[in-house]
């Protein structure tokens, strides 16, 4: 039976990246049932077996999506009302308000894009639909900040997130902290770790991750990169390697897998700008393996030139990113005792710990 004390609410299981490595550990941790709107079949064996699937329709047209989880939440029913519920990420908390006499926990990955972020591209040659998704956009940013009001405690996953927040909604007064999210450091270590010859990219495959500009640099080097995971963009950029034998694309790994090709390889790279925190990059530390990335967003806050990372000049990727593999090719042995330290703020142990002490003791 599951702990009926604490339930968790998270937006959905399209992916198995740092957010939902996160929830994972945390329902296990708590011994709480996750809801959640969708799972993507191809991860539901990574998840565990806690979890409640409220399997949304229409999940694969990106604004019919956002429609559908914002009302499969806001009209969320439940039974009774726990002691405690944590929400993670955005679209769960809209169904804050059935949640009365809960304590009532966010855990805020990011701010909603589609919300609070300018997009260049245009959203259909229909003009009426561009009318509709901005009167979408005001709705969901009107309903997203009421219900932030309603939490007891906010709980964020960098400072750079922290600001983010602050910096975009009145709720100063909330109570809020950084709790950076967890590595499970009895499987992510430096035991038993060798430095290959090949990299590793194990990000979302979406156009922010920058992954084309990674197997451009690759397509000028004699390393091989090996790309883990899948995401909307995995066919064109198999199409941009498909002259390149020395690019492999592995898909989706079990965590036996992943682990050995983190331990193995010689570095990792992550292109992300303004990423909110990096899990993936916090587990290649774990690994003792330095990661190629740009100085921005909540890496800001654990890195360290030459020590731990190197940073890329983002307004010219591909020829600094191939100068650099280059000249820092021996020496990426050297930090892994570094890296792996860094690692250790971000045990599971302290998450855990500090989530219970603001669950139990506050």
């Amino acid at each position: 039976m599951k702990n009926k004390e604490t339930l968790i609410l998270h937006d959905y299981f399209d992916n198995f990246g740092g957010g939902e490595r996160l929830v994972n550990i945390l329902g296990d941790e708590l011994n709480s049932n996750i809801v959640t709107g969708f799972i993507n079949s191809q991860y539901k064996h990574l998840l565990n077996n806690n979890i409640i699937n409220l399997n949304i329709f229409f999940k694969s047209n990106r604004y019919l999506k956002i429609l559908f989880l914002f009302f499969r939440f806001y009209f969320f029913k439940i039974n009774h009302c726990p002691k405690n519920v944590i929400f993670s990420g955005c679209y769960s908390v809209f169904s804050i308000r059935r949640f009365k006499s809960s304590r009532k926990i966010l855990y805020h990955h990011t701010l909603p894009k589609f919300a609070y972020y300018n997009e260049s591209k245009p959203y259909s040659k229909s003009i009426l639909f561009g009318y509709f998704i901005n009167f979408m956009r005001i709705i969901f940013k009107k309903i997203y900040e009421k219900s932030l009001l309603h939490t007891d405690i906010i709980f964020c996953n960098s400072h750079f997130t922290k600001n983010e927040l602050l910096n975009n909604i009145n709720i100063k007064h909330k109570k809020i902290y950084v709790i950076y999210p967890p590595v499970d450091l009895n499987v992510f270590n430096i035991k038993n770790t060798s430095y290959g010859n090949y990299f590793v990219v194990n990000s979302r495959h979406e156009c922010d991750k920058k992954i084309d500009l990674i197997i451009k640099s690759f397509n000028s080097l004699s390393y091989k990169l090996f790309i883990t995971g899948s995401g909307s963009k995995t066919a064109k950029l198999k199409i941009l390697a498909k002259n390149n034998s020395n690019i492999v694309f592995l898909g989706t790994l079990n965590e036996t897998e992943y682990i050995k090709i983190l331990k193995n390889c010689r570095a990792t790279i992550l292109l992300s700008e303004n990423e909110d925190f990096g899990m993936a990059l916090a587990e290649s530390l774990a690994c003792g393996k330095m990661v190629f990335c740009l100085k921005s967003g909540g890496f800001v806050e654990y890195l360290q030139e030459g020590k731990n990372c190197v940073f890329l000049n983002k307004n010219d990727i591909i020829n600094n990113l191939i100068d650099n593999i280059n000249f820092n090719f021996e020496k990426l042995e050297g930090a892994r005792d570094c890296c792996y330290k860094t690692a250790l703020k971000f045990s599971k142990k302290n998450f855990i710990n500090a989530f219970r002490d603001h669950l139990i003791y506050h």
